[in-house]
């Protein structure tokens, strides 16, 4: 699915310097003091512990599992996204239990075990949702959390940069201040190659009623456009928590950053936050807190800290031996998560691709030089066709809306009584013109199953849903701190999530044979053109759904009696100086890629942090 990664690895070393701030010695860093101390060096947490940071009054003290690897191409590299992924030296390498409804799947879970977290391996997504899905928020966290309030720390963290070239989109060549950021720690930015076929690609989409949006960052995130990518122009290396946060506040005196060190427990006195174990190189160690503990370890892993450290359901809790701190039965509950199905076609010749890279070693090398040389070309290039298609545009007619928003399917609907509330909401989105229901990727090339052919070009149209129904959870079914939680995302147990995926996979095939891209579509490749009926198209999507990688809700924002984690201000229940800062605490998922999202949650969660103390 990734570009070739065989010329870039040559006489290219992984390890990086020693940074001021940074130690692997777990003496010296537990040796110190601390008003707060973060836990997981990742995408919120960095950032959260930078901010902090510039009060010269406060020290910090972060703990990161993953090492640091400053200088390796297939993190920095935006061609190679997803290479580091289930990748032990970089990856948690963590996994599903088996899916049911995904033919019973055990399903990879990629996240960043290295200092930046999940920043260093996702495929660099840099875009929002709609306004009406932040103030949807609001009903959770109340004001302080809809989008007026919201989209100011959006844009703290971000530096936009205009684009570069011209672009099949029409997109402006200049910033809209009003809503894009400047002069923020994270370099966003636009594409550098556009293939040939994303011309015909949009403008099939909007023969079928999909608008083109050149300023998706103001509210409305509907339609199609270019969506922006955490890259840095300048150097055309991926911009990320480690290389932008960290770098920002690595030399103060009053930073520190233990990496290899795993968290284990956070210990109270009473309900009070005081301290933090961890474990490095086979040995316990504790460090202090004298202000707040900060859990920024991402949804997957602070529900499996809160739980070891006795906050959870209390029956769970009770089961493991582990005395309870705060019986809080919403941790690990409320999992969320995108889930897509690819579809993939071959193009007549003519179009250049990706798979350029692939089908002509020459050119490849000629491109690898080029990106080791100026960080320019196919190698500094993602692809950024990403569409949200409303309802309507996603069925076709109003008729069709109008019988799915009042299936009976929806009263049979399997939602937990605690989440009534994000229920209602999903329904009435459901017929909403201005709120994206699936989303599509256009990517350049194969992505799908099947292997590609050789001396062939694809275009592949992957269709993910944006506001899934089902509800998973994470828990842990130990007491041994570093063994993996389990995970039951609990993909396509939903009726809505099914049709909708495999509403998803006809509309891929509709487009591709649709005018103009119809002109330059030679054969189908995944589903494969047997595939017809809607049975035919559900088994297709059960046998190859694919998680996006955007897990949320696990600690989520709201009142305990919806399932609550922590409060407005972010701080657990039960606790007066234990927080949340990271994906986990999103309440109800967006149509959007959530990385510019949990960076808005760090940088609003330290002003909120900073205010308190």
């Amino acid at each position: 699915m990734s570009i070739s990664t065989s010329h870039l690895l040559l006489g290219l070393s992984i390890v990086g310097g020693i940074h001021a701030g940074l130690t692997t010695d777990p003496v010296e860093f537990a040796g110190r003091q601390y008003d707060y101390v973060v836990v997981g060096g990742g995408t919120a947490g960095l950032a959260v512990a930078s901010r902090l940071s510039e009060n010269p009054n406060k020290v910090v003290g972060v703990i990161e599992a993953g090492p640091h690897i400053p200088n390796d191409p297939l993190i920095y590299t935006p061609g190679l996204f997803g290479a580091a992924q289930s990748q032990p030296a970089y990856d948690w390498m963590l996994s599903t239990v088996p899916q049911p409804n995904a033919n019973g799947r055990s399903l990879l879970m990629p996240r960043g075990k290295v200092l930046g977290g999940s920043s260093a391996l996702n495929y660099m997504a840099y875009d929002r949702g709609s306004k009406l899905e932040y103030d949807a928020w609001g009903l959770f966290g109340g004001s302080g959390w809809t989008w007026n309030s919201f989209y100011p720390w959006l844009k703290k963290a971000e530096n936009t940069m205009a684009p570069t070239v011209s672009t099949p989109f029409g997109d402006p060549n200049t910033i809209d201040t009003q809503y894009q950021g400047t002069g923020g720690p994270i370099q966003k930015s636009y594409n550098v190659f556009y293939s040939n076929i994303t011309s015909p690609y949009l403008s099939t989409l909007n023969n079928l009623g999909v608008p083109t949006n050149t300023h998706p960052d103001s509210g409305d995130a509907t339609g199609v456009y270019n969506c922006p990518m955490s890259v840095d122009r300048s150097t055309g290396k991926r911009s990320y928590s480690a290389n932008t946060y960290f770098t920002l506040a690595q030399n103060r005196p009053n930073f520190h950053v233990l990496t290899g060190a795993e968290a284990t427990k956070v210990l109270f006195n009473g309900n009070v936050a005081t301290a933090v174990k961890y474990t490095s190189g086979g040995s316990n160690y504790q460090v202090n807190a004298n202000l707040e503990v900060i859990l920024s370890a991402g949804s997957l892993k602070t529900p499996q800290l809160l739980e070891l450290s006795g906050i959870g359901k209390q029956q769970l809790l009770q089961n493991l031996g582990i005395p309870v701190v705060k019986d809080l039965p919403g941790v690990g509950e409320n999992l969320q998560d995108h889930f897509f199905i690819a579809n993939s076609f071959a193009l007549k010749p003519g179009f250049t691709t990706f798979d350029i890279l692939r089908n002509d070693p020459a050119f490849a090398a000629q491109q690898q030089q080029q990106y080791n040389t100026d960080g320019t070309g196919l190698y500094a290039a993602t692809h950024s066709a990403f569409a949200f298609l409303n309802l309507k545009q996603l069925l076709g007619t109003q008729k069709s809306v109008d019988s799915f928003s009042s299936s009976s399917t929806l009263a049979n609907e399997e939602v937990a009584s605690s989440d009534e509330t994000a229920f209602d909401k999903l329904k009435s989105w459901l017929p909403d013109v201005k709120i994206g229901q699936l989303e599509l990727i256009m990517y350049p090339g194969p992505f799908s199953a099947t292997p590609p052919e050789p001396n062939t070009s694809y275009i592949s149209i992957l269709a993910a849903v944006m506001h899934p129904w089902g509800r998973g959870n994470v828990h842990i079914n130990s007491t041994v701190p570093t063994a993996s939680p389990v995970i039951d995302p609990k993909y396509l147990s939903s009726t809505i999530d099914t049709k909708l995926l495999v509403a998803g996979s006809k509309l891929a095939r509709k487009i591709a044979t649709t005018a103009p891209l119809s002109n330059y579509v030679e054969e189908f490749h995944d589903p494969a053109p047997s595939v017809q009926t809607d049975a035919q198209f559900t088994d297709y999507v059960r046998s190859f759904v694919t998680p996006v990688y955007h897990p949320i809700g696990t600690a989520a924002m709201g009142p305990q009696s919806l399932g609550g984690v922590v409060n407005e201000r972010l701080v657990v229940y039960g606790t007066t100086n234990l927080r949340v800062v990271d994906a986990s605490i999103m309440p109800l998922h967006l149509a959007t890629h959530i990385q510019a999202t949990t960076y808005g949650i760090a940088e609003k969660a330290a002003a909120m942090i900073a205010e308190d103390n």
